[in-house]
């Protein structure tokens, strides 16, 4: 890294360095870096490894060989396969963990407001102003598996949802307003909250999946 700093004139601008491992990282969690640079590797098929026992519970003595010999100048520590979504997965986290979220906001508190797909709404977005068409609306919605039963009578009409607390997920639409507490905030430099996201709640599972849609970003 220092010597491509040097070699494009940017010596200067180096502060310092250090290697880490992204799922170990002693960088404490705090929203104090401006941006942060990735150079993932090329291609999905390169080989990935993080720190780790492959099978830890299987092989115990992985684990404790590796807390009496970690101080040894000639320890290699354990690696275990690391799979490239988990790596992406990783790296979004650490910049949602330690990235300041615009040049002048570390963070952003905004209101929001939702419409569950039931019995008052439907697939189909009701809102000029959010910018989204019916064949929008669709083809974001089909992004979701749990979507798929309901794809066919979507494309023919409104469809409403009964019984939600029984069903497995739980579609919705959430849009952000404004800033709180100062409400009167409508644009902000490097952010935006002028768009509208699609989530499916798994209720059994806790889980929350959302795609962001903005209009000017789809064009």
């Amino acid at each position: 890294m220092k010597g491509n700093f040097e070699q494009y004139g940017l010596k200067n601008l180096l502060g310092n360095c250090f290697v880490c491992d992204l799922t170990n990282s002693p960088v404490r969690k705090a929203r104090f870096l401006d941006g942060i640079l990735c150079d993932p590797p090329y291609g999905v098929r390169e080989g990935l490894k993080v720190l780790g026992a492959r099978d830890p519970v299987n092989q115990p003595w992985v684990v404790e060989k590796s807390k009496v010999m970690w101080k040894q100048p000639d320890y290699v520590p354990p690696k275990k396969p690391y799979s490239f979504v988990a790596m992406l997965d990783d790296i979004l986290q650490f910049a949602t963990e330690t990235s300041r979220l615009t040049e002048d906001n570390p963070t952003l508190t905004t209101y929001f407001e939702g419409e569950v797909i039931g019995s008052k709404y439907n697939f189909i977005t009701n809102h000029d102003s959010w910018g989204a068409t019916e064949k929008i609306d669709l083809n974001h919605w089909n992004k979701f598996t749990a979507f798929r039963p309901y794809a066919k009578h979507a494309r023919k009409g409104p469809v409403h949802i009964k019984d939600l607390h029984n069903k497995d997920n739980i579609f919705m639409r959430w849009k952000e307003h404004f800033l709180v507490p100062d409400h009167r905030v409508r644009t902000i430099n490097g952010a935006s909250f002028e768009g509208f996201y699609y989530i499916c709640f798994n209720q059994r599972e806790g889980g929350i999946s959302g795609i962001y849609f903005h209009s000017r970003r789809e064009k």
